[in-house]
């Protein structure tokens, strides 16, 4: 359904392609842009940076000045720090207010895609998004008026659920987006859990490997 992309701001201060620790690329995105925007798919903009918050929107108006997107664009960052053992690159966020702001100013249609910072030493017996973690999105998103969708890492859900649920009592126009790393095994099972506890099954989006997406699956369907 969506196309994502991890964006950073290069040293000559052009956005490009590239995920942390990697700080460079061959592919700006102007050049991805100009690919995708017209594609069946969907587009999400993973922001890795604060400085490169304002010059990928920019970019991002530009382009669709001339080509409107012919699916939804999202556009995500952590801009909260969450269950994260690691002071590495990988758990820095994004400064908030100027994340939010921008994407309003630039993109008032778009879905804002706003979690938390996590990294690969994640403990599934000790971690999970804590309230305090939690509660001061709420605050974050008080005068947001457009679509927001929640990214969580799906093997952190089974101890998170009542955090989640909360989530989505927010507002009718909050989603969860559910995501694993490769190397990340979650309990499917969790997951079938939270389905059949929220009755709208269209205010949950999955994103998960393909393995893990099997599993699932099954596990869903012996629930059903």
């Amino acid at each position: 359904m969506m196309i994502e992309a991890d964006v950073l701001l290069r040293a000559d201060g052009t956005p490009i392609m590239a995920h942390p620790p990697n700080t460079d690329s061959d592919l700006s995105l102007a050049e991805f842009l100009k690919e995708t925007i017209g594609s069946p798919k969907g587009i999400k903009l993973d922001i890795k940076s604060t400085a490169a918050i304002e010059p990928s929107l920019k970019i991002l108006k530009e382009q669709t000045s001339h080509q409107k997107p012919s699916n939804p664009v999202w556009l995500n960052a952590d801009i909260l720090p969450g269950p994260c053992q690691s002071q590495s690159l990988s758990c820095s966020h994004v400064d908030p207010h100027v994340f939010i702001s921008l994407c309003t100013k630039y993109f008032p249609s778009a879905t804002l895609s706003v979690g938390w910072t996590t990294n690969s030493f994640i403990s599934v017996e000790e971690d999970y998004y804590e309230w305090h973690f939690v509660r001061p999105m709420k605050d974050l998103l008080s005068d947001v008026s457009q679509p927001v969708t929640f990214p969580v890492r799906a093997n952190l859900i089974g101890r998170s659920m009542e955090q989640m649920l909360w989530l989505l009592s927010l507002s009718d126009d909050y989603t969860l987006t559910i995501w694993s790393a490769t190397f990340d095994k979650p309990n499917t099972k969790d997951l079938v859990t939270l389905c059949n506890k929220v009755s709208n099954k269209t205010r949950i989006f999955f994103d998960l490997p393909t393995d893990q997406q099997a599993e699932f699956l099954e596990d869903l369907k012996l629930q059903t």
